[in-house]
């Protein structure tokens, strides 16, 4: 099994994080692999090597994980516009929704919009001295509706991005003229890109 590595530079410092793939489960977050941190410095004219420990990394498993750290994050949700509920009633505009269904009870919507599919696509990862494994590819969808605009789909796109690692925005697209929306576009989240710290404080500092 060869880990994977992304390497860093820091003045003379050369550090290593490497990734090793392990498969396990917990409750609610998906604990999928643990990642060392290795230094190499310079010391007495020789490269020395030394390693700081393991850390466990958080997934992006469920659409509420994907959810909590979406709607939680204040430059995120500081970029969402607004839903009107029959009885007076808003809230920001981001759910959970099964591909095709309504919000219900909600009577209009303006500025961009979030909306999180709880079906995605799967994928079987095979390995040589272990069971299968299935993986899945989350859908979000942003919409810029009106009282927003195209910079605002991409600023929140590319915080999305930002804080689950792996992730791609694809088929930014106009919409169709009439329904009241501009431009949309869809982000794939892999379950196995892993979240930016940033996103793992989140979820550490929800109750």
């Amino acid at each position: 099994m060869n880990p994977l590595s992304d390497r860093y530079s820091f003045c003379t410092h050369r550090v290593n994080i490497v990734t090793l793939p392990r498969k396990n489960g917990a409750s609610g977050l998906f604990i999928s692999a643990l990642a060392a941190v290795v230094f190499i410095v310079p010391h007495m004219g020789r490269l020395k090597h030394g390693f700081l420990g393991r850390m466990a990394q958080t997934f992006a498993s469920t659409p509420l994980t994907i959810y909590n750290v979406l709607a939680n994050d204040s430059t995120f949700s500081g970029l969402l516009g607004t839903y009107t509920f029959s009885g007076g009633s808003t809230s920001d505009s981001i759910a959970i929704l099964t591909p095709g269904q309504k919000l219900p009870h909600l009577e209009s919507q303006v500025g961009l919009e979030c909306i999180i599919h709880d079906a995605g696509d799967i994928k079987r990862i095979d390995y040589v001295n272990d069971d299968s494994e299935l993986l899945t590819t989350w859908k979000i969808f942003i919409i810029s509706w009106d009282g927003s605009t195209g910079s605002d789909l991409n600023a929140a796109a590319k915080r999305a991005c930002h804080l689950f690692y792996g992730s791609t925005s694809i088929e930014t697209l106009s919409v169709s003229q009439g329904l009241g929306a501009r431009v949309q576009t869809m982000i794939m989240i892999p379950e196995n890109g892993g979240l930016h710290q940033d996103a793992v404080d989140i979820l550490d500092s929800l109750p």
